[in-house]
Order: structure tokens, then sequence, then C-alpha cells
């Protein structure tokens, strides 16, 4: 089972999702038509894929620990290339093809693995390409170490290439690059040490695959394995915990075949991913939130029908009748549909309690009374203080995001007004448009344009730059486009801690975020993607 999709899956869905445009500029199709499901071209039904069945459970699992030996000779079983078609609310957006080989070393067989991932999306009007290049190596001899792991992300407007490499010590070391789309070299930042350990060819997903190939009796009862995986969009190990919940029979060309259905929960990120694999660990399908992929033929794996706009789809019908975010103190509504816990992130401004089939969210405006700035030397809690900190992603230590604090610090010298400047310098500073994708706060500074995504990753930048501890955070956003087409749109912003958290809007330039914004989660924490679809405001109760 290719569990490795989770992580590019998460990547892109956060890239289509974003970014809800707070104004009229994005106009519905009308001829917006669902997908009708093809014969392939030799005449056959596509294979029936049975879905694994929700679940919230974590089991706790035992270590994959497969001998490297055993990989080894049961490589031609194992190896080969699989196609598959990228769905998204039913409409053919993208494609991927996975690759397992092996080449041989003066010191033994290297095992590489290569995926690519290739998206085509239309975004509140905007056209969207993302592809994404990976390539995994593992030593096939000693302890099959992780040799490397590349990776490139491509978007229309930035190149991003992550680099994991073993060294001579014995030590990992990461690295990441930014550049524009077709340069070919970068410059890479300076390597960091990795100092967790990362699962080998014994835990990977080829090692999954051997498992799962040589059936329960060698299982012997136990159907839970974790592994520890780099992840290069977070630039840390994630625990993947495996699940085997059960087993089907399907046919698949003309022959019954087996499928377990399977949950993969990664920690960091926080995230579930639904699959399903036949009995040669192969991944048949997977589903995570609005996204399935669907093993295809190649010739039909990258026919692509990108005609519906993912973010209308994507929005959650209501409208407000006479409603002003604006003005608007205290909003409670009913939910129906799965709902995450946020009120850790700002119990001040989130409660929701369960009301049986239903839920009650109430959302109050925050409140600006009371707001301090902590010296950061007496911050205590680590879940606070590692929001101070750079990474590769908000570099608030590079010196194009330090002058931008600089230049809002001399004019400022009262913490809540800096915070409040920040804001709306970069409302003024980056252009809105759909069609930027950056996911480094420094080309955000230097291309000035983006959405809601680079609004938060500049203002996160420069806040902590600021001093302040600053994250990023995602949910939903009122936007108005009249009676049949408003409604909560998937969106970006940012926290900041002044004695408790905040929430600020830099892409509408608020000081505070106006009550319609509903938090679902963060970067650190996925599991609201499971929500996109299937959430729904039943009814509004209160709005004063």
């Amino acid at each position: 089972m290719k569990s490795y999709y989770k992580s590019v899956l998460a990547v892109i869905v956060i890239s289509t999702l974003s970014c809800c445009k707070n104004s009229e500029d994005s106009k519905p199709k009308n001829d917006i038509k669902p997908l009708v499901e093809k014969k392939s071209d030799s005449g056959k039904k596509p294979d029936k894929v049975i879905p694994a069945p929700p679940t919230d459970k974590v089991v706790p699992g035992v270590w994959l620990d497969e001998k490297i030996s055993d990989i080894v000779s049961s490589f031609e079983n194992l190896k080969g290339e699989s196609w598959y078609g990228l769905y998204m609310f039913n409409n053919k957006v993208g494609y991927s093809v996975n690759n397992w080989k092996m080449e041989k070393s003066p010191k033994g067989p290297v095992f590489i693995n290569t995926q690519k991932f290739h998206m085509e999306i239309v975004n509140m009007g905007d056209k969207k390409v993302v592809e994404i290049l990976a390539v995994l190596k593992f030593e096939g001899y000693g302890k099959g170490a992780t040799i490397s792991q590349e990776n490139l992300q491509t978007t229309n407007t930035e190149s991003r290439r992550y680099v994991l490499k073993l060294n001579d010590d014995g030590k990992y070391s990461f690295s990441v690059g930014t550049g524009k789309p077709g340069e070919k070299s970068f410059k890479m930042s300076k390597p960091i040490i990795i100092s967790e350990k990362i699962g080998g060819l014994s835990e990977s997903e080829l090692a999954l695959a051997y498992k799962i190939s040589r059936g329960k009796k060698y299982w012997k009862n136990q159907t839970v394995w974790k592994s520890r995986k780099f992840n290069y969009s977070t630039g840390g190990i994630s625990v993947e915990t495996v699940s085997i919940l059960n087993s089907d029979k399907i046919m698949v060309g003309g022959l019954k075949k087996v499928v377990y259905n399977i949950m993969v929960n990664t920690d960091k990120p926080k995230m579930q991913l639904k699959t399903v694999v036949d009995s040669d660990g192969s991944m048949v399908s997977g589903n995570f939130g609005p996204m399935i992929l669907k093993r295809e033929e190649k010739n039909i794996a990258v026919k692509l029908d990108a005609s519906l706009d993912i973010g209308i789809m994507a929005m959650i019908k209501v409208y407000y009748k006479d409603f002003n975010p604006k003005k608007t103190d205290i909003l409670k509504i009913a939910l129906s549909g799965p709902f995450p816990d946020v009120s850790g992130y700002n119990n001040l401004r989130y409660s929701y309690k369960k009301t049986g089939k239903t839920g009650e969210l109430t959302l109050k405006r925050d409140s600006l009374k009371g707001l301090a700035k902590v010296d950061k030397s007496k911050i205590k809690d680590p879940e606070i203080l590692k929001f101070t900190k750079p990474d590769h992603n908000i570099e608030s230590n590079d010196p194009v995001i330090i002058a931008l604090a600089d230049k809002i610090r001399k004019k400022h010298s009262d913490p809540i007004d800096q915070i409040r400047a920040t804001v709306s310098f970069v409302s003024e500073y980056v252009t809105d448009t759909m069609k930027a994708d950056f996911d480094s706060a420094v080309m955000v500074a230097k291309e000035k344009r983006g959405d809601c995504t680079e609004h938060t990753l500049l203002t996160t930048a420069i806040l902590r730059a600021l001093g302040f501890p600053a994250r990023s955070v995602g949910g939903v956003g009122y936007v108005n486009l009249g009676p049949k087409n408003s409604g909560l749109g998937y969106h970006a912003w940012v926290q900041v801690w002044v004695s408790r958290w905040i929430d600020i809007d830099p892409t509408w330039n608020q000081f505070p975020a106006d009550v319609s914004h509903i938090l679902l989660g963060t970067p650190t924490d996925l599991t609201w993607i499971s929500a996109i679809g299937s959430l729904k405001i039943e009814k509004i109760l209160e709005m004063k």
C-alpha cells in the first residue's frame, strides 16, 4: 500500500481549497455538470471499490520491522508501476503514478521509489496546476537505511525542492530550496540535522506491501503496524499507524480478488486516510476528505475533466440575510456532519457542543481588552513557545522578513499597534490573486501577490520576527455572493498570542477577524479535511 500519498494529498487539498474571496469577484459557472463514470477503452466496467468504513480509533500497534533479506528475495513479486486517477467531488482533476525498481551498487542493491502527482483544477474562477515528484532511495543491504528522499513541488508560480539525505557520519540532514517554475538550480537553505529516528526499508511502503502479501497466517493475529516516516512538508518525523479493518472480495478483471479495508493515521500532521489494498499489498483506492485515488490503466488515469470550479463546490452553502460579519459580535449556529474539537485553539471565541444529530457552535468576536505582549523569555509553555521560531515555510529569521518587521517596529512602539499595523500592511502589500501558490514567506515578500495562504504566511513570519507567538490556522469564512451562491468558503488566517490567542485576518484586513470565521484546524492538525463536503449549516440560532 502506497500510503505516502497521504502527505501529498494533504498538500494538494490545502493548495486546492485556498482561498475564499470576500468579494463579488468569484462567479460560479452555469454549465457545471456531474462527472459520469465512463467505461474503460476495453469496454469493461471499472473495478468495484469497497470503501473502508469510517473510524476515529487509533490502535497502538507494533513496529513494522520486516527483514531486509525477505524484501530483497520477494522484490520480483512486489516491483512494478501503478497508475491512479485523482478525483475531487467526482470530478477527474489529476493522476498519479507510483513505481518501485531496484538498482545495483558496489555495496548491494538499492531500492528506488518514484512517485509523481499531477493536478489541474479551477478554483474560484482561476486555474491551478500542481505537480509533485518524489524519489525515495533505500539500502537493500545492511540495516536497510533510507539513503535519501527528494521532493520537487511545482505550482504555477513556485518550485520548491526538499532534500533529505544520509550523511557519512550516519546522521540525516534536511534542506529546502525555492525558485520559479522551470529553474534548474535552487539556492538551498542551510541543512538542519534531523535527530529523530527515520524508518528505513524495513518500515517502508514496500515492507508493508510484503507484509500484507504474506497473508493472515504470517501476521499472527496482529493487524496494526507502526512506522516512522519523514514528512517533507513539516520537516520532521511522522509516526504512521496502519490498521487492517476487515477483508472483502471484489471482481477485478473478471476474477474475484481479496481486498483489505485499511485506515492510516499519522500524528504529525494529525490526519487520517482510508484505503483499499489488494492481496499483493498494492493500493486499489485511497480516500482523503473530498479527494479519491482510484487505480486505473495509464490511458484512463491521464484523461482529466477539470471543468468544475472546486472552490464553489467546496463551499458550505448558507445565506445569512441582513448579516454583517463586521458588526456582529455573537453568532450561534446548528451544524450537522463532522466537526473537529477546536476549543483549545481559542476557547473564548469558539464553543461547540453536541446536541443529538447536530451540534451547536457559538462564535464570539475576540475582545481586545487585556491584551499584552509576553516576553519570549517568560513563556514557559513549549506549545506556545514553538510558534515563535522560524521554519522552512515561515522564515522569520530571514533578512527580508526582518527588514519588514523593523519598518513596523520603527513606526509603532505599542505591541498591539504593531499587530494591527502588520495586518493592514500585509493586506495592502500582497496583491490578491488566486493564481499564485507560494509555500515560503520570503517568496511572498518578494513576489507581493497571493491569496489567503500567502497573506497568512507573510503575516505569521513578520509577527514572529516582532517577537509574537503566531500560527497559521484554517477553516471557513463567510462570502456573500447573493442568495443562491453565498456560503462559507475555505480560508486561512492567523492566530497571535497576546497573553491569549486571538484571531486576525490579513487577507480581509481584519483585527480581530470577524465572527464568521470558523476555525477547523492547523497545518499540524488536518483531521478537518474529512469535513469537506459533509459539514452543513442547518440553522442560525442566534445573531447579535
